[in-house]
């Protein structure tokens, strides 16, 4: 259990709050109503967090800053009181993803897939600018915050809170050699940035980047310090130059604003259908900080590969090569212990890598096929299946999804979870239907949309039932979705039909 320089875990806390209670919340009532954060919570432990590549290099690990614990009760609370503020009227960029009630990254994700593909389907040429900033949340300067907060309402008390919080903070790196000896730096003033590993930091960066938008006219698709451009036109010879205008708009704040734009680590991708190459319109980018940037085939967004033609193969390659590595451990662990716990580590690992991202390459029949002889590849080595036996009697006694059967299950499930986006599809009847719950699909011309999550969630979520449409508990919906799959156990995705649900 991580603690801050105070030693005190958070587990001991939890253990001592029926006696604590009291006596902590007066002094987070006293916080609150002073406006003042103790400065014994403003001590933080920095401990440098591997990410990739060369260990030797300091820009490849990630500070994260330990807390005491008490501090984090207090920005917990703050944290949810500022969020519910920005909420009630609407004060955060729609724009943005990040920590957010009701948004994920998977939403993010979609967002972009669904406007890259209307462009295409509109005869639009697209270029997406993936973009890199070094040190972001480090970066932030107090006193642009705190102008920034008082643009979004926070004055009086408010604001002498956040710069009581903000104000006279240190920290001090705790690191260790290879023989597990512990080192310390000294002590050292922060000036700037908000610390990584709090509650309060990704709210404050939230009010930090929250402007971005207004100051760039363009599609633009945040999740906190990810920041992702999208440029569409109709003349593909105009995309060129309304891009570099685009980026440099978007280069100019981040400077404006003292956040580093990383050009180097930035993706450039031109979008275009399987059929239909780009021709090389465009083979480069002119950037400000630098002389050109090269477009790029594909591009890393919210853990999800994004390539140039929509097609998923490169996130497939790599999805590929991660449920091997799963394949092999859940291998390792059914040679040594029981089915259950074999059973266990299969959907906390080979599942989980699946269940993300499947709704955006699962429709494609050559993808989700590949994935499923893995999964059954794996099952046979569970259960010690023969290479050629049939595993479907075993999907359906150990209650498990087929791949299709979960591809299924995850786009009802983002249907359900966001219907605001699919009601502006309702058909509408003035007399009763059955068809009268039906969503109506987007007038299109490109055969590549109708693979796309938009598309596939109004097709299935037509096919359901009316009493599982009206459905508004997602547990119960889930539940009952999940009982149906596992004991069709679909092999295909046209296996979902009406007549699962005659027979359920």
């Amino acid at each position: 259990t991580s603690y801050g320089w105070d030693e005190i875990p958070t587990s001991i806390m939890k253990l001592a709050s029926p006696y604590i209670i009291k006596p902590l919340t007066h002094v987070v009532n006293l916080v609150i109503t002073t406006c003042v954060f103790p400065q014994k919570m403003k001590y933080a432990i920095i401990k440098p967090l591997f990410k990739k590549d060369d260990t030797r290099l300091i820009e490849n690990y990630r500070p994260v800053a330990l807390l005491p614990a008490f501090s984090k009760v207090v920005e917990k609370i703050v944290s949810n009181q500022v969020m519910e503020y920005l909420d009630k009227y609407k004060l955060l960029s729609e724009q943005q993803y990040g920590f957010q009630k009701g948004k994920s990254t998977q939403m993010a994700v979609f967002e972009l897939v669904t406007h890259v593909l209307r462009a295409l389907d509109g005869s639009q040429s697209a270029l997406g600018a993936f973009c890199d900033l070094s040190r972001a949340f480090d970066s932030v300067n107090h006193e642009l915050l705190l102008v920034k907060l008082c643009k979004l309402g926070f004055s009086g008390k408010s604001l002498k809170f956040f710069e009581s919080y903000l104000n006279d903070r240190f920290h001090r790196v705790k690191t260790s050699n290879q023989e597990g000896k512990i080192f310390f730096s000294d002590w050292k003033p922060v000036t700037v940035g908000v610390p990584q590993g709090s509650i309060l930091d990704p709210v404050l960066f939230l009010a930090f980047v929250n402007d971005l938008p207004q100051n760039v006219m363009s599609k633009l698709i945040l999740f906190a310090d990810d920041t992702t451009l999208i440029t569409t036109e109709r003349n593909p010879q105009f995309l060129k130059s309304s891009a570099e205008a685009k980026i440099k708009d978007m280069y100019d704040w981040f400077s404006k604003n003292g956040l580093k734009f990383n050009s180097t680590k930035t993706n450039l991708i031109n979008f275009h259908t399987s059929h239909a190459k780009t021709n090389g319109i465009i083979n480069k980018i002119n950037f400000p900080c630098v002389e050109e940037c090269q477009l790029s085939q594909k591009a890393t967004f919210l853990g999800i590969i994004i390539d140039e033609a929509m097609n998923w193969q490169s996130h497939i390659n790599m999805l590929q090569e991660k449920l091997s590595k799963a394949i092999f451990a859940i291998k390792t662990v059914a040679e040594v212990t029981d089915k259950q716990t074999a059973l266990m580590v299969y959907h906390g690992y080979f599942v989980s890598l699946i269940r993300y991202s499947i709704i955006f390459w699962g429709s494609n029949y050559s993808k989700i096929n590949s994935i499923f002889v893995l999964q059954k590849k794996v099952i046979r080595y569970m259960f010690k299946l023969k290479y050629r036996e049939s595993c479907k009697e075993v999907f359906k006694k150990n209650n498990i999804l087929t791949i299709p059967a979960l591809y299924i299950l995850e786009v009802l499930k983002f249907v359900k979870k966001n219907l605001l986006i699919f009601t502006s599809s309702i058909i509408n009847h003035n007399y009763n239907t059955r068809y009268r719950t039906n969503y109506k699909y987007p007038i299109h011309k490109l055969t590549m949309l109708e693979k796309s999550p938009y598309y596939m969630g109004i097709k299935m979520f037509n096919i359901i039932p009316d009493g599982m449409k009206k459905e508004n508990n997602l547990l119960r919906f889930v539940s009952s979705l999940t009982a149906i799959l596992i004991t069709a156990c679909p092999y295909k995705i046209e296996d979902f039909n009406l007549e699962l649900f005659k027979k359920a």
